[in-house]
């Protein structure tokens, strides 16, 4: 799971600054600093109409159920590891009670 979020992290870096230099771009056309290439800006605005938009309710719901079920796994992950830690201390009691009763020779009731 790891390599996975690592692969997706970097996938992510990689598309914030190539958005990064679209942005750039446009506001050096705009400002007339850089020679307006309308192939490019066709290019832009095709990659932009291909986006989801953000103000779709089927985007928002879908958006709130990955958060939903991140944070479900995220629960469930801790609940697992402090229940694995709670069974560690009950096993460390249980062997440490019946060293003492053996040590003490008595009987069990």
């Amino acid at each position: 799971m790891v390599p996975h979020l690592n692969s997706l992290s970097n996938a992510v870096q990689m598309l914030n600054i190539r958005v990064k230099k679209i942005v750039q771009y446009l506001e050096l056309a705009k400002a007339g600093k850089v020679e307006v290439d309308y192939k490019i800006l066709r290019q832009i605005s095709s990659l932009a109409s291909k986006l989801p938009s953000i103000d779709n309710p089927k985007f928002s719901q879908d958006y709130q159920n990955e958060i939903n079920e991140t944070l479900l796994i995220s629960y469930l992950t801790t609940i697992t590891k402090g229940t694995n830690q709670f069974n560690e201390l009950v096993d460390k009691y249980n062997l440490a009670y019946e060293k003492n009763r053996r040590t003490r020779g008595g009987a069990m009731f």
